[in-house]
């Protein structure tokens, strides 16, 4: 059975007024997910890191006690629910760790769109994120039966041929 995708809505409200200058971040609520994981949204309404500056950069973080394996993509609707701008992360698995650092964009969009009120992003003040997230359990990854070191070993090991 696949993993379920998971849809996580971080809110940040008054965007317009998060702070303003580049290295400066805010932090989403926690938010649960269908297993269970806590997770978190990092965001820095002006950029990260110098080459990010005037860029919203944003990171899902793992704020649970256990590593988490999965799958993820941003999504920013405008307030009329359309979609405005996607981040396709989905298609290879991530591991997160337990209190470590966030994946995700550095570049994402720029400050200027999201404040642009012909772009209707903003609801209310407010700006919501959507993660799509799909967690992989740790029984359900592929693991290759033995391994070369492994099967060197029992040939080693087996006197049968020995000289």
């Amino acid at each position: 059975m696949p993993p379920k995708l998971a849809l996580l809505e971080f809110k940040f409200e008054d965007f317009e007024g998060l702070p303003s200058e580049r290295g400066q971040s805010t932090w989403s609520e926690e938010l649960t997910d269908p297993h269970g994981n806590a997770w978190k949204l990092l965001l820095y309404p002006c950029g990260d890191r110098r080459e990010d500056e005037g860029w919203v950069s944003i990171y899902l973080c793992n704020s649970g006690e256990n590593d988490v394996c999965a799958k993820y993509s941003f999504i920013m609707r405008n307030a009329s629910g359309e979609v405005h701008t996607e981040s396709n992360r989905e298609k290879a698995t991530k591991l997160f760790k337990a209190g470590g650092d966030g994946r995700g964009r550095g570049k994402w969009i720029k400050r200027s769109e999201i404040l642009d009120e012909k772009n209707n992003i903003l609801s209310d003040g407010a700006l919501v994120l959507d993660v799509h997230l799909q967690v992989i359990e740790r029984g359900s990854l592929h693991k290759p039966s033995g391994s070369v070191l492994t099967k060197m070993l029992q040939l080693l090991e087996n006197t049968d041929n020995a000289d």
